[in-house]
Order: C-alpha cells, then structure tokens, then sequence
C-alpha cells in the first residue's frame, strides 16, 4: 500500500483538479440603456481605416504615421498592455499547481565532545537529496481563481481598448495640429500681404501730405491700419512657432529637434483639401463594439463582475495541498536507487471565521461594480454627445466657409469700389479704411474657419471610433 501511494499523488490531484468549480461571479449582461433608432442623416460609405487620407495630403499622412510610431503616450499605452498580460499570466498560473525542483547537498563534521558525541569516525556525514515538488496550492473549489483570471483578462481587454483610444486620439489631434498650423500660415499669408499693400499706400498717402492733398488725420489712419496688419502679422507667427513646437511634440521628435529643427514639412493648402462630409454608415449601437473607450470601460465591468466571484469564494472553506516526491542519501552513488526514494504528501483546510471581513470586502466588490456601471452608461452618453456635436460641426462649419467666402468675395469687389470713390472725390478715406478692415478681419476669419471645417471631420472620424473598412 505505502508503494503505490506516490503513484496515487497525481491521481489524487487530477481528482481535486475536477473538483474545482466554475467562477461565482454573476452572470454579465450589458447594461440596457435608451438607443436612437437611427441616425437623421444619410450614411456614408464605411470609413477606411486610415481615415486622415481622405484630405489627400501626403505630408500630413505622414506626421500622422510618425506621430503613430513615436508618440510618448502610445508607447505608454502599450507597455500597459504589456503588464496586463503579463498580470493575465500570473492569474492563469495560480490555477495550477506550482512545480518546482529542489536539489539540497550538506556536508556535516560533528563534535566528539558535545552531548551527545558523535561516534567515533562516524563525526564526518554527508545528506544528499533530490525532489520534485509542490510548495503550497491551494485548490480552487469555488472558482476564487478562475474569477481573478477572469478579472484579469477583462484588464487586458481594457488596457487594449485604452491603447486604440489613445492611437485613434492622437492620430485625430496630429490631423488637427497639422489643419492649425496651415491656418496660421495662411493668416501669416494674409497678414503679410496686407502689411505690404498698407505700407505702400502709406507711401503715396505720405507723399499726398506732403503736397498738402489730404489732412494729418487721414494719414494718422492709414499708418494706424499699417501698425495693425504688422500686429496681426506677428500674432500670426506666434501661432504659427507654438502649433509648429506642439505638433513636432506630439509627433515624438526628439528635444533637440524640437528646439532647433522644429520645422514640420508643409503639404496642401488648407483651401485644396477635400471636406467630404462623414456621415455614420451603420446603425447607433454600432458605436458600442466600434469606440475603443466604450469597449474599455466594458471590459472595466466586465471585470468587476468577476471581482464579485472571488469575493464570494472567500465565504467558502479552502483546501491547500503540498506534495514531494524525490530521493535522498548519504552517498551519491546510491542516490537515486530505489531504497532512496522518499515522498511526502500534505494538505490543510482553512474554514474561514471573520464573516464580518469577508462580507466587508464583498459589498466593496459590489460597490466598484455599480460604480462600473454608471462609468460604462456616463461613457456612452459622452459617445453621443460627442457624435452629435461632431455632426453639427462639421455641418455648420461647412456652411460658415461658404458664407465667409461670399463675404471674403464681395468686400474684395467693395474695398476696389471705395478706392474708386475715394480717388474720384466722392467718399471721405475712411470708407476706404472701413472697407480694407472688413476684408482683411474676413479674410482672418475664413483661415480659421477652414482649419475648423477640417477638425470637425476628424472629430466625425473619432467620434465614430475610427475606420472598420
């Protein structure tokens, strides 16, 4: 009987194996919560994964790969995924009984003095021993381990989607620095165009003072609207410095680069680009399987619920197992012949008595899953709330450019009309000035809005989660 029980050892632990339940932890359903039935406008075709192509510009596509493979956030998105399989691991591996070989060699010179003496050339012994075993497992009867596993993938799961969310967020502010800082160049373009045609019409109206033509205050005005477009010119180019450090920051280019080659390559002009509108191409709920940070606070729920099951383990007793099986011997030679084989086997039962502690934990647990469930609801009312607005935008935007550019239009037409009246005697100089300060604040005006029509359909792109085609 004692021979066969080391064969019986890992009978007995495939039989405790068995034992082991499935996880308690609830079953997951997803929260229910009031969906539109459909969007209000007509669909797009599905959107290309590589969503920043559709405005044709080769240099912003680009900054948005670099920016893709060098951002700071990124890599630290995705050293997080790292550590949460990594922690997956772990998890899965308690499952299991943790295997290890022992090997143990001692040599020991006793005392022919001490009590009680050695014998007499018997004082030098030597203990050698070889094993292969298990420190301490605990079998997981009641799914402890299996919810923590659970809890653990659900991590992983979430880290993933936090990871797309950050992709998909910094590809979307790339393309939006990148629109920001065409916008200055053209009110730089602008400003400095204007600054030129100010400066030369101060150089006639200066001359006409000097014959006497026209009075101090008209040219007071025109040296006014000189030192404004000058202002303008350089407000422009701090813009310009401050969008240009902050994209070459985003992009990941390294300090050096930042400070002394901050120069990012320029492309299209802002009015050649493509502003295709972008329209859902799928029913509302898509959104939920589609928005990375919809899928990440999921799979925080999702996880919860598993928390849950370990949680209520912990009201269940525990059995935990040790087992060896190895030889052992004075001498090498006879080391692993069969009268030196030795095996242990060992287990122990803890029935827990702190119900006060155990249920402590267990309202915890539930707490942080309520609390997941209202994150997850709050996530996708941002979601729509986030599509909606990105819907108006890019609608109104798109209408602000054509109205700005009937205006920009005509105010070209009525400041040659003004000079006209002004040369001819019949209006006063400052029907002129109030005409070239229209146009040249309408001018501003329709750079930014175009940067904006753009950013609005990357945040219709982001808002969607991004391309599926």
């Amino acid at each position: 009987m004692n021979r066969r029980f080391p064969r019986l050892i890992p009978i007995l632990l495939l039989g405790m194996l068995s034992l082991a339940g499935c996880s308690l932890a609830p079953e997951y359903v997803r929260p229910e919560m009031e969906m539109p039935e459909a969007w209000t406008m007509p669909a797009d075709d599905a959107l290309d994964v590589l969503w920043w192509q559709r405005f044709q510009d080769t240099r912003l596509d680009a900054l948005v790969e670099e920016a893709l493979y060098n951002n700071r956030d990124i890599a630290q998105a995705i050293a997080r995924v790292d550590f949460a399989r990594a922690r997956l691991g772990l998890a899965r591996a308690d499952q299991f009984p943790p295997l290890g070989v022992m090997g143990n060699a001692t040599r020991v010179h006793s005392s022919l003095r001490s009590y009680p003496p050695a014998m007499p050339g018997r004082e030098l012994n030597t203990s050698l021993s070889g094993n292969l075993g298990i420190s301490s497992w605990e079998i997981d009867l009641w799914g402890k381990y299996a919810s923590l596993t659970g809890a653990a993938r659900a991590q992983l799961l979430a880290s993933e989607a936090t990871r797309d969310g950050v992709w998909l967020s910094v590809a979307g502010e790339t393309a939006k620095g990148y629109f920001l800082l065409r916008s200055y160049d053209l009110q730089e373009s602008i400003a400095a165009g204007t600054l030129k045609t100010r400066e030369e019409a101060f150089t006639i109206y200066a001359a006409r003072y000097e014959q006497g033509l026209i009075d101090e205050l008209d040219l007071l005005r025109v040296k006014t609207e000189v030192e404004i477009a000058r202002n303008t010119l350089f407000g422009a180019r701090l813009g310009r410095d401050a969008a240009e450090g902050a994209l070459a920051t985003l992009i990941g280019r390294s300090p050096r680069a930042i400070m002394t080659e901050g120069v990012i390559e320029r492309g299209s002009e802002l009015d050649t680009m493509p502003t295709i509108p972008v329209f859902p191409a799928a029913l509302p709920s898509d959104l939920l399987e589609r928005r990375p940070d919809i899928r990440a606070s999921e799979a925080a729920l999702i996880g919860a619920n598993f928390n849950i099951g370990a949680a209520r383990a912990a009201f269940f007793p525990s059995i935990s197992l040790t087992g060896l099986l190895g030889y052992a011997s004075t001498e090498l030679d006879t080391l692993f012949t069969g009268n030196a084989r030795t095996w242990q086997f060992g287990g122990s039962l803890y029935l827990p008595l702190d119900f006060w502690r155990t249920q402590s934990n267990l309202y915890g647990t539930e707490a942080q899953q309520r609390e997941a469930v209202a994150f997850y609801e709050k996530t996708v009312q941002n979601a729509f709330r986030d599509m909606r607005n990105a819907l108006s935008q890019q609608t109104q935007y798109a209408d602000m450019v054509r109205s700005l550019e009937i205006m920009v239009h005509d105010l070209d037409k009525a400041v040659d009309l003004a000079k006209t009246r002004y040369d001819n005697g019949y209006s006063a100089y400052l029907e002129v000035l109030d005409a070239q300060r229209s146009l040249f604040s309408s001018q501003l005006e329709l750079a930014t809005a175009r940067s904006n029509h753009l950013a609005s359909i990357v945040n219709v792109c982001v808002a969607l989660g991004g391309g599926w085609k």
